[in-house]
């Protein structure tokens, strides 16, 4: 069972070791049928044990939305998580043609 929290800005979420918590962004992405995208974290918060995707790191073409994020500390310490801290990044690969959405 899982909680909603909001966080106001500046507050932290105390992710601890062994923990997994859901999040989402606050951006909005739309993926075009013929475009893939992906989710890398940074290596940064890597080092810490931050896992930003446990395993869905592909945003589907035709996405349209926020994107999930599935955070894990892997790490010893507990991390603090605040909204809008830049956690990953995206890319983006064209496909040789649209995919069956």
């Amino acid at each position: 069972m899982s909680d909603e929290i909001v966080l106001p800005d500046g507050e932290a979420f105390y992710l601890h070791p062994g923990e997994l918590a859901l999040a989402v962004t606050f951006e909005s992405v739309t993926l075009p049928p013929d475009l893939v995208g992906w989710l890398d974290g940074r290596s940064s918060l890597a080092r810490l044990g931050l896992m930003v995707h446990v395993t869905a790191h592909r945003i589907d073409p035709g996405w349209s939305g926020c994107i999930v994020l599935e955070f894990y500390n892997s790490g010893k310490l507990p991390l603090a998580l605040r909204p809008g801290m830049l956690i990953g990044a995206l890319s983006f690969e064209p496909l040789s043609g649209p995919a069956r959405v």
